[in-house]
């Protein structure tokens, strides 16, 4: 998005290298709004990067077998949290839920990565293209993409009550995306009534053991 501000902008002066530099030179007030508009939600896209980049750390998957039975895929990030070597959850990225470690989903970040998608363009339009937004039904190729009819609203515990792009076709072939949608529970669903947790763990060959934390495990053994 920054470099579609860009593109948009005249080329003006010598240092136009670093694109963040370049645009609060040049375009400040554009640069600034847009920014201050989608920089929250861009967090955890950020945070994730920069630990990638610069931190000791990997990517792991798991299966949450959820409050419905439904098994639940997704991944974390993965890095040295405790002491001799204690591997789980980046307690940077991963908040605490219960007083256990979690992870993301991969339907729920899938879901909030489309609906901060279509913030960001909403957002680009109304600052570049005054009077301008983008629609809400959206009917194009990409859209059907993205709506990818294998995703489900079966999220892990802590998700339920997070933002995301609710996606849904209309009869006509029409799309309708509502952004931020939170889901609606019933009033028998208890999300943190997982039944089990699945996730590859390393082993130490020598001692056969392994040295780590996986995310929601804890609450497997109670019942709420």
């Amino acid at each position: 998005m920054i470099s579609i501000i860009k593109r948009l902008t005249s080329p003006q002066g010598e240092d136009n290298k670093d694109i963040t530099i370049w645009l609060k030179a040049i375009r400040s007030q554009v640069y600034t709004e847009f920014s201050g508009r989608t920089k929250a939600a861009h967090k955890i896209f950020r945070d994730i990067s920069n630990k990638i980049k610069h931190g000791h750390v990997s990517i792991k998957t798991l299966t949450v077998e959820n409050h419905s039975r439904e098994d639940v895929r997704g991944f974390y990030v993965c890095s040295i949290i405790g002491d001799n070597d204690l591997r789980g959850p980046d307690n940077d990225i991963h908040k605490p839920y219960y007083g256990c470690a979690t992870a993301f989903s991969y339907n729920h970040f899938i879901l909030y990565s489309i609906g901060c998608i279509f913030e960001y363009t909403n957002h680009l339009n109304k600052i570049l293209f005054k009077k301008q937004s983008t629609s809400k039904r959206i009917n194009n190729d990409i859209t059907k993409i993205l709506l990818c009819q294998n995703l489900q609203h079966a999220f892990f515990p802590d998700e339920y009550s997070k933002p995301y792009a609710f996606i849904k076709e209309q009869k006509d072939g029409r799309i309708i995306l509502k952004y931020p949608h939170r889901y609606k529970p019933t009033k028998k669903e208890v999300f943190q009534n997982i039944y089990s947790v699945k996730s590859a763990m390393d082993f130490n060959q020598r001692t056969c053991s392994s040295h780590a934390k996986l995310p929601y495990l804890q609450l497997t053994r109670k019942r709420w």
